[in-house]
């Protein structure tokens, strides 16, 4: 999915060259996923105010939908499930390195302010490659061939 495509088709001309394509995944592993909603606004003070009212308890997906400028706010903010490099640096580094259902911000970008919540992650897991049963027998077996000296 991209950076907010709702944003993109929002505000064209905010679309950098920043946003980075993830390396091919290794067979076997599992790469690092997150979900997360946000709302999006134009000054730091909005999104200050909005923060007091999402701690004083007010729903973050109705405050979304009234003043979120994207239009995913009309989702409650969700932007679905993406993955490390998909967003732009500063919401990409917010999202995979902050708390799990803990409303963060204000994050400056291009696009303005955001409050963000992230509502599911998974992180990377790394394929696990199998032992050999017994590395003695790989070992005599070099042995045997006279190239136990050479590895």
């Amino acid at each position: 999915m991209g950076f907010c495509r709702p944003c993109f088709e929002t505000f064209p001309n905010k679309r950098t060259s920043r946003i980075q394509i993830n390396p091919i995944q290794p067979p076997g592993s599992t790469r690092a996923q997150a979900s997360a909603r946000h709302i999006l606004v134009a000054t730091e003070e909005e999104c200050l105010d909005l923060k007091k009212r999402i701690d004083g308890g007010e729903d973050f997906g109705e405050l979304a939908a009234a003043h979120s400028s994207c239009p995913s706010g009309q989702k409650g903010g969700s932007l679905g499930s993406f993955g490390p490099g998909q967003m732009v640096p500063e919401f990409d580094s917010a999202v995979f390195g902050g708390e799990v259902g803990v409303v963060q911000g204000p994050v400056k970008t291009d696009f303005g302010y955001h409050l963000l919540e992230v509502t599911e992650r998974t992180e990377y897991t790394p394929r696990r490659y199998r032992q050999p049963e017994s590395l003695s027998t790989v070992d005599s077996g070099l042995r045997f061939r006279g190239l136990a000296d050479i590895c």
